[in-house]
């Protein structure tokens, strides 16, 4: 037997259904009805006859009116959204019913309110591929509405008006489900760039991986790059870069805990793939930027590369962060090989074999062997750590503590085990044999 609560929603949705087939809509006060469907529909298992044809089509037909957005009609499309959100058939049904049709009709011109629940109701309905968002993108009605909000955006200090901030996030998800389901169609997207790109230069963001609707600027550029329109100002590439050195700056990479590891690894996969896909684009010009920001320098080889924090330091570590970051350290590994050339050699030459050898060896990636890496024509580099010869301490065993020798100890033991696996020394490592031999003690 229906619980009470189940009743109750089934009697509005039919009050609703005779307003609407009445046409007695726009005369009758039915906000109160539509407020307490809300109140219960959010609640699955209340959700049914709201999810049904009957209930799909009388609360299309309230919350989408030929006039201006009332009341009621937000109302509705707030049970709407909600519907749809708890209940993925019945995005099916909401488009059987006309729905995408005169959602878009009014998308095109919706103010903030409207742009956020119809930017909802379209994102939840493009969620999953199928032929309604190839339809979609067809349409110049599509690209013409998600620029005009994308502008109205770029012109607001929506950081500062939460229902901005909340409606630009809805329309930028859904350009992000437009390209990511419908990449052979993404060129008739390219009209967003210029808003996107000024939004991406104009939000603020301070510490710690990108949140909305920052982020949600760069799952969209992520889906439309690489493109022209990215190279025409040097600052949007910039501005990428300042963003993952800020998003890196304060964070201890070496003691990364399971809710920073999940937080990086979500916040910092999109803003990484994106400068992959930018930098692999690029001109030569703005490549030579990018590896002038990523690749080391000749001051950060004055220590082993990955130790310090400055940007190209961090990265480095992140390659050799533990579990949690999975994601992160491949698009990591994949971006600094990228702007290697994709070649093994000048990749071990820019990181050090110590730091490159775990992503060559994961990516079955053939690996040149010490002697064959060519010298450098300057300073020369200790081709393990990638620091320069000149600046190496001598290691004085005298003036280590018993800890600092078991440190040193361990870390050289696991250096030589990673290049023994990659095959490129043939040796027995020092320090097995010196435990083996007794010389030094197990730790």
């Amino acid at each position: 037997m229906p619980s009470a609560r189940l009743q109750a929603v089934q009697e509005l949705i039919n009050v609703l259904a005779n307003h609407v087939r009445e046409g007695t809509v726009s005369s009758t006060s039915i906000l109160p009805q539509l407020q307490t469907l809300k109140v219960l529909g959010r609640e699955p298992s209340n959700c049914g006859p709201i999810c049904a044809q009957i209930g799909i089509s009388t609360l299309k037909s309230i919350g989408l009116p030929d006039g201006q957005p009332t009341p009621s009609s937000l109302e509705a499309l707030r049970c709407l959204a909600n519907a749809l959100l708890l209940h993925p058939p019945a995005r099916v049904t909401y488009v059987e019913e006309g729905g995408i049709e005169n959602t878009l009709k009014r998308y095109e011109s919706a103010d903030i309110d409207e742009e956020f629940l119809l930017g909802r109701i379209l994102f939840l309905v493009t969620a999953s591929s199928g032929p309604v968002i190839g339809e979609m993108m067809e349409r110049a009605v599509v690209q013409t509405a998600i620029v005009n909000h994308l502008e109205r955006a770029s012109e607001t200090d929506v950081q500062e008006l939460q229902m901005a901030a909340m409606a630009l996030a809805e329309t930028l998800k859904l350009l992000f489900n437009l390209a990511k389901n419908e990449p052979e169609r993404v060129s008739t997207l390219q009209s967003t760039l210029p808003p996107l790109l000024r939004l991406l230069r104009n939000l603020r963001h301070s510490s710690g991986p990108p949140t909305a609707p920052l982020s949600h600027v760069i799952d969209a550029l992520f889906g439309l790059t690489p493109s022209e329109a990215v190279y025409q100002r040097p600052e949007n590439v910039k501005r990428m870069i300042d963003i993952l050195d800020l998003s890196l700056r304060l964070i201890d990479i070496k003691n990364l805990d399971s809710n920073t590891s999940a937080t990086l690894d979500k916040g910092l996969t999109p803003l990484l793939g994106l400068l992959n896909n930018v930098a692999s684009g690029a001109p030569e010009d703005i490549r030579e930027y990018i590896k002038s920001r990523l690749l080391p320098s000749t001051e950060e080889r004055k220590n082993p590369l990955g130790k310090g924090d400055g940007l190209n330091a961090k990265m480095i570590q992140l390659m050799g962060a533990g579990v949690g970051v999975e994601n992160v350290k491949e698009c990591v590994g994949g971006l600094l090989y990228g702007l290697s050339d994709s070649n093994a050699t000048k990749f071990i030459q820019n990181i050090g074999y110590g730091n490159a050898a775990g992503f060559l060896l994961n990516h079955g990636i053939a690996t040149p062997a010490l002697s064959d890496l060519p010298q450098s024509s300057s300073e020369s580099v200790n081709p393990i750590t990638g620091q320069l010869v000149s600046e190496e301490e001598k290691i004085k065993l005298g003036d280590m503590t018993d800890e600092e020798k078991e440190r040193e100890a361990e870390r050289l033991f696991v250096l030589f085990e990673r290049l023994r696996k990659t095959g490129v020394v043939d040796v027995q490592n020092p320090i097995r044999e010196a435990v083996e031999s007794g010389r030094l003690s197990e730790m």
